[in-house]
């Protein structure tokens, strides 16, 4: 991997995090991004990297650009699947007749069941999965910032002999990386921190004043528990991916406000300005990942027959300010007490 060709598909806020990552830190290895052609002046000069905690990187070139799609015959030995859940059907398409049977497909997404329309549509080439926990955003031209904690997770498979070499190579203080032999209870665990991007999304504020709300904070717990008692069912134990044991987030959330700002800074450190992607998405006017993270908890309750009324009605509610915003409607903050009674 570390001299190999590899092609970041859809460099958005991740696949600019990424490629950035992948020029500094494999500088023998082949680094090309494809992207939405707005997205061009962020790959025409090196790019800048920093973190919450003050980390800095500057890349000492920027990833090819990738003019036409049929580029990718001539070589890709890695393709890194950065597009959202909800741009995974087309992405695949797009790729069905030119990528080449043996590239590792990289995919990047955090929702439960994009990795099944990737089966679906490439059924013959090799597939890792890969958890990002943190969330990026995008500063000015050519600058990624992570602003949450949160190491990125790597699935091992026989298609990737020199992983922990690659790992070991990467792995630097913006973008922590381990594998992992277990994804399927990563993806559930980060699935459950994902929870609280829809109320973000809901409330219109930064994660942190989202947070720092008790009703709201009570309407994540009710998610997440919905969310653990589905787990539960699938007989999946959680890994910890944040300071605290899955089961008991619920119940810090819960916590009066006087304590919870003390508790809550113990297990993730996140910028005061951050939003989370869901926001981002209703405000610009996108469909969003609610069917990938609060759908997939609905799904899988209602299959296995544990009710799920608190994830019901948030998906209700974002997807009427979906078709709202996409009406061009203006944005609107919806209080967790209208989602219980919507």
């Amino acid at each position: 991997m570390l001299n190999g060709a590899h092609v970041v598909f859809g460099a958005g806020l991740i696949g600019g995090y990424l490629s950035s990552h992948l020029v500094s830190q494999c500088p023998n290895a082949i680094v090309k991004v494809v992207a939405r052609e707005s997205a061009k002046a962020h790959y025409t000069r090196p790019a800048t990297v920093t973190d919450m905690l003050g980390h800095r990187l500057v890349a000492p070139h920027p990833p090819q650009w990738i003019e036409t799609l049929d580029e990718l015959r001539k070589g890709c030995d890695y393709l890194w699947l950065t597009v959202k859940c909800t741009g995974v059907r087309d992405a695949c398409i797009s790729l069905q007749d030119i990528l080449p049977k043996d590239t590792v497909i990289m995919c990047c997404q955090n929702g439960i069941g994009s990795m099944d329309i990737v089966r679906e549509y490439l059924p013959n080439n090799p597939i890792a999965r890969v958890m990002f926990p943190f969330n990026v955003v995008q500063q000015q031209t050519g600058h990624w910032h992570r602003s949450s904690s949160g190491t990125v997770a790597i699935e091992p498979c026989e298609a990737l002999p020199e992983l922990i070499d690659f790992v070991e190579a990467i792995n630097c203080e913006t973008m922590p990386l381990m594998t992992t032999s277990d994804m399927d209870a990563l993806l559930w665990a980060k699935c459950q921190i994902n929870l609280t991007n829809s109320v973000n999304a809901l409330a219109n504020t930064s994660l942190q004043t989202t947070l720092l709300n008790r009703e709201y904070r009570q309407l994540i717990a009710e998610l997440m528990l919905e969310h653990l008692a589905v787990c539960n069912a699938l007989n999946i134990k959680l890994p910890k991916i944040t300071q605290a044991p899955a089961w008991l987030i619920p119940r810090i959330m819960q916590l009066p406000d006087w304590l919870f700002p003390r508790v809550a800074k113990q297990m993730v450190a996140i910028d005061p300005t951050a939003k989370l992607s869901m926001w981002w998405d209703l405000e610009a006017g996108r469909e969003t990942e609610i069917d990938f993270i609060n759908g997939a908890t609905v799904r899988y309750g209602k299959q296995l027959n544990v009710t799920t009324p608190a994830n019901d009605a948030v998906i209700r509610v974002i997807k009427a300010l979906q078709v709202e915003r996409a009406n061009g409607q203006p944005r609107r903050t919806i209080s967790a007490s209208e989602v219980i009674n919507f």
